[in-house]
């Protein structure tokens, strides 16, 4: 009997790719989902601190969401970073990214950048 495994077996935390006049690589957000799932990742997390969420704007980590979703298809978790550093916009978001794109959010805790206890339980509550 197998443990289950309801974000993944092998979560990846994915780069946002740039270009030099600092705009998103759209292209290359697509490349980097492909290849992940290419190679037997199972899990993708998105706008977490390795994706730059806190340089991107609310549209733009949406986007990715979208990009990351129709790239990957429905059998891979994508888990997205929800945190900011104002409280209350965070909890709103993270409710809207449930709503929305019924993905796994990561709330963080503003000032430590990690995810809080209350965090991890809207993460289960949620599945």
């Amino acid at each position: 009997m197998s443990t289950p495994a309801p974000f993944g077996r092998m979560l990846t935390a994915m780069v946002t790719p740039f270009k030099k006049d600092g705009s998103i690589d759209w292209d290359g957000v697509e490349k980097i989902a492909d290849h992940l799932v290419k190679t037997g990742h199972d899990g993708i997390v998105v706008n977490g601190t390795t994706g730059e969420a806190p340089t991107t704007k609310s549209s733009e980590k949406e986007e990715i969401i979208k990009v990351v979703k129709r790239v990957v298809g429905a059998n891979i978790k994508v888990v997205s970073g929800a945190g900011d550093n104002e409280t209350d916009y965070s909890i709103f978001y993270q409710w809207e990214q449930l709503a929305l794109f019924q993905c796994v959010v990561i709330p963080l805790d503003h000032n430590s950048k990690r995810c809080s206890m209350l965090g991890l339980q809207v993460i289960l509550l949620a599945h």
